[in-house]
């Protein structure tokens, strides 16, 4: 499992959900990169909670910033299933890990910032991979890491599922905001002239 995204997204309730699942899976760790921290920093901040949990300090993988930004895409082949925080889910991180071939488990709240990865996901037909509550989360990470049969097949096509989406249709997107301005010029001027 992992997680690109910034690392101040992580809540402590977030954090104890993707514990939770590392202890359904006792042969799985958890990869946290973040540009805004420093390895060391992290893991401080983090043991307490790991031994409060019960979770061995080396399933965790901490990583920084890299470099270069192939690096960074490279890291995607070490991550067979991204989990995106909550409640202020990924955007930019979410649509980068799917176009790496990363499927995303999301949780999906009340609001922009916590529906945005369900909005993504439903666009490249990832349905299945949207949560409505934190066991929820945890089940579905259980049973989509226990098929890896369906998980690599999944990832194979993932760049080409992304590119098929409405989320790469830029002409679709540019033509739906023009007719949607051109409506809003048509109401406004029939209204002026009442």
């Amino acid at each position: 499992f992992g997680s690109f995204n910034a690392f101040r997204k992580i809540s402590e309730a977030n954090l104890k959900v993707w514990l939770r699942i590392l202890k359904n899976i006792p042969q799985s760790s958890l990869l946290i990169k973040s540009i805004h921290m420093t390895p060391s920093y992290v893991i401080d901040k983090l043991a307490p909670i790991l031994r409060a949990e019960n979770i061995a300090a080396d399933r965790l993988v901490i990583l920084g910033k890299e470099a270069k930004r192939e690096n960074h895409l490279a890291l995607y082949k070490k991550v067979d299933i991204h989990l995106d925080t909550f409640p202020y889910n990924g955007t930019t991180t979410t649509c980068e890990a799917l176009w790496q071939g990363v499927p995303t488990i999301t949780l999906a709240g009340d609001s922009h910032r916590s529906r945005v990865g369900a909005s993504i996901l439903h666009h490249v037909g990832l349905g299945d991979w949207i949560a409505s509550s934190e066991d929820e989360y945890v089940s579905i990470a259980v049973e989509k890491a226990k098929d890896l049969e369906a998980l690599m097949a999944l990832r194979v096509g993932m760049r080409e599922r992304m590119s098929e989406s409405s989320l790469m249709d830029a002409k679709g997107m540019v033509s739906s905001l023009e007719q949607a301005f051109k409506t809003m010029i048509n109401e406004k001027s029939a209204s002026l002239k009442k």
